[in-house]
């Protein structure tokens, strides 16, 4: 896969080492389970997963953030994600379409992630991982 893709908004994968999961078609997330768009592993010099949330626009953080925290508390919860070697960190990335999004609050988020606190970034559509 070189690209996760939804609602019309894009992130770009190929540049990257990395097995991406779209989670609306994994096992491991029920039909109403809150849950990201994409559940992905990078594999580079500093191996690390990766939560993406693909927006249109974006007013409110709260709800997509929500959303990629489901996807770390299932890559540590779940079986599905065990892997060697699991990498002990995480990036949570927001991907927005053309609309407005409100980036202001962003730093007021973050995803726990195995005793940690990681930032989320946001991207526009089209750019890469």
């Amino acid at each position: 896969m070189n690209r996760c893709s939804s609602q019309g908004v894009t992130l770009d994968l190929s540049d990257s080492e990395c097995v991406c999961v779209d989670c609306d078609s994994c096992a491991a997330f029920g039909p109403n389970d809150p849950k990201p768009d994409y559940i992905g592993l990078q594999d580079s010099e500093n191996p690390s997963w990766f939560v993406v949330e693909m927006k249109r626009s974006v007013r409110d953080l709260s709800q997509p953030a929500r959303q990629l925290q489901a996807g770390a508390d299932k890559i540590q919860a779940d079986p599905l994600f065990r892997v060697n070697g699991s990498p002990q960190t995480i990036v949570g990335i927001i991907v927005h379409g053309r609309g407005k999004t409100k980036t202001t609050d962003i730093s007021s988020y973050s995803i726990r992630f195995r005793g940690k606190r990681f930032p989320i970034t946001i991207k526009r559509s089209g750019e890469r991982l």
